[in-house]
């Protein structure tokens, strides 16, 4: 299972797009996170004490240069804005103070500013979602695209202006920003939105739910081998039972443990 969950770290590594997220979870009865990222064929989850730019940089690598979609916490400031891409799911509707929702809510001038940016941005993603599902064109959709661009960075200016202190910093910091916005309108490899790395989060939250979480490193490290292993499998659509007895047979035969990600 190690190496299986070695090849997973190195084709994370060199992915031209990564979906990247974390969730917090529990070792040895403290704090700890979750980690996950999306690659190109792997999936891999890891263990951490710490929800630090430093572990950003461990699990991705000093040299990666592909681009990652994530969210706008501040352990992924240090990414440079083509190639970052800021998840505009979150943008719209996250449990913060800094999305389109939030500034309808504040009401008043902030509720014009978030009622510009929302359906602009609601629409972009629809827009993206009809191009991939071939129900319009590459030329369409960038017409669409430049149309909402406009929209949106119209109103980020404007918003930058806002009698509302905290409208007008998130504004003002978007707008300095905005090629985080729509990086992936120029690569056909990247998401506007990290819903992959959320999506694969979703079991092990369950599972931590269920469970008081590993007690020390070693279960820790175990669970991030377990998870990243089972879920590269359904992504690949491979059996796990036939992965696990194949690499138990190998063990026992002192055969090379056999490869778990497609070499093409």
């Amino acid at each position: 299972m190690q190496a299986g969950y070695d090849e997973i770290a190195a084709d994370v590594r060199v992915s031209a797009a990564v979906n990247i997220d974390e969730t917090g979870c529990r070792q040895n009865g403290r704090k700890a996170w979750l980690w996950t990222v999306v690659g190109h064929l792997g999936t891999l989850f890891a263990v951490r004490t710490s929800r630090s730019r430093a572990m950003v940089t461990e699990l991705l690598g000093e040299r990666f240069d592909g681009i990652v979609v994530s969210d706008r916490y501040s352990a992924y400031s240090h990414l440079e804005d083509h190639r970052h891409q800021f998840c505009r799911a979150h943008l719209l509707r996250a449990r913060t103070d800094h999305n389109s929702q939030a500034m309808v809510d504040r009401g008043g001038n902030s509720a014009v500013i978030g009622n510009a940016l929302k359906p602009c941005g609601q629409e972009l993603i629809n827009q993206w979602n009809r191009l991939q599902s071939n129900q319009i064109r590459q030329t369409t959709f960038e017409g669409h695209y430049r149309r909402l661009r406009s929209k949106i960075l119209d109103a980020l200016h404007d918003g930058s202006m806002c009698d509302n202190a905290s409208t007008a910093e998130t504004c003002r910091r978007l707008g300095n920003e905005c090629f985080s916005l729509f990086a992936f309108v120029h690569h056909d490899h990247v998401s506007p939105t990290k819903n992959a790395a959320e999506q694969a989060l979703r079991k092990s939250v369950i599972f931590r739910k269920l469970s008081f979480g590993t007690e020390e490193q070693t279960g820790s490290k175990n669970l991030s081998v377990i998870l990243s292993v089972i879920e590269t499998c359904r992504r690949l659509n491979r059996s796990r039972l036939d992965l696990l007895r194949s690499s138990i047979h190998a063990a026992f035969s002192n055969k090379p443990t056999p490869q778990l990600l497609p070499t093409n």
